[in-house]
């Protein structure tokens, strides 16, 4: 795992050499390395970014846990709010029980990378991507509070590099049920729970994310999900909109998945060159749901990072770059 990050910044080094070489410029901008952390479901088999089906400790039902082929649920909730039953206490006690074992998953790797100075020296941020459950979100604001805590202890003057969590809308909705058969848990509650100060001031160990963000998601749903997330984020008591997060926004290409046949499929009515186009334009739409509106001066963002997730590439950015620069956005 270290040695990715050490390959990657010999590429970065390399690539920036290869450019001080071709522009003789001095002042070039260095490319900034991410470390990519995915969710504890993309260890599962099948994957479960999508699902979110994690089996007990992490969650209520595996997918492939044959006592529940036909409960499946991403809740361990069988009825709505409130919870006052006895057996409602007891889904209360496994709800954060799943939470501390996704914190520790999350923090072991965490410690990998941030034990080795020079590993840690090379990342400039931290991504925490495809995230299907808001369980899973906590649990990674708790995991970064404790490494936080932990190698302050031991390394003096340690920092957390910028963080983001982002999150993935499959058809255009959490993954994760409110209780089983019930509603997907809904955009102002995720925002909420990811951004609140009252987490941090309840349990020092809950830290608060530099960015919160839309990934791996089809592009036809990002506008309306931004526009969400912006409306909630603008709706936080004052001192935790102040925190003003910066908003990453990376959908897919455009490509269908098909789970039967293992492979990607192109939209019979786009060619190549309309897919990318149409992508291009789809994200900068969402980025404009962002930006100030009815009367206000300041968006509640602190900024946005645009790019592309699965079956996206160099041209789907370069469209991207086009429209933005002739736009002047």
């Amino acid at each position: 795992m270290r040695e990715a990050v050490r390959l990657a910044d010999q590429a970065r080094i390399q690539f920036m050499e290869q450019r001080q070489q071709e522009t003789s410029r001095t002042g070039l901008v260095r490319p900034l390395l991410g470390l990519s952390l995915g969710p504890y479901g993309a260890t599962l088999s099948p994957a479960q970014e999508f699902d979110g089906l994690y089996p007990p400790p992490y969650g209520p039902c595996g997918f492939n846990n044959p006592n529940n082929m036909k409960t499946k649920s991403t809740s361990f909730f069988n009825s709505p709010p409130p919870y006052l039953s006895t057996t409602s206490e007891t889904s209360i006690a496994l709800e954060e029980k799943a939470e501390s074992e996704l914190c520790s998953f999350h923090l072991g790797r965490l410690l990998v990378f941030a034990e080795d100075e020079a590993t840690w020296s090379r990342i400039d941020c931290v991504m925490f991507e495809t995230v299907p459950l808001l369980r899973e979100g906590r649990a990674i604001r708790r995991a970064v509070g404790m490494l936080q805590g932990t190698m302050r202890l031991r390394v003096k003057g340690w920092r957390m590099k910028p963080w983001w969590v982002s999150f993935v809308y499959p058809e255009g909705k959490c993954p994760e049920e409110v209780w089983t058969g019930g509603p997907r848990i809904c955009m102002a509650k995720i925002v909420n729970e990811m951004m609140k100060d009252s987490l941090v001031g309840a349990n020092s160990e809950f830290a608060r994310p530099s960015a919160l963000g839309i990934n791996c998601t089809q592009p036809e749903f990002i506008s309306s999900l931004v526009n969400e997330m912006t409306d909630a984020l603008g709706s936080l008591p004052a001192d935790d909109a102040a925190a003003r997060p910066w908003l990453t926004l990376y959908p897919n290409g455009g490509l269908v998945y098909d789970i039967t046949t293992q492979r990607w499929i192109r939209h019979p009515e786009k060619g190549v060159d309309s897919e990318q186009k149409y992508w291009a334009e789809s994200v900068l739409s969402a980025a404009r749901r962002s930006m100030p509106a009815n009367g206000a001066t300041v968006s509640p963002w602190s900024g946005i990072i645009l790019g592309g997730c699965c079956k996206t590439g160099p041209a789907h950015i370069t469209e991207l770059g086009r429209i933005c620069y002739s736009t002047r956005v």
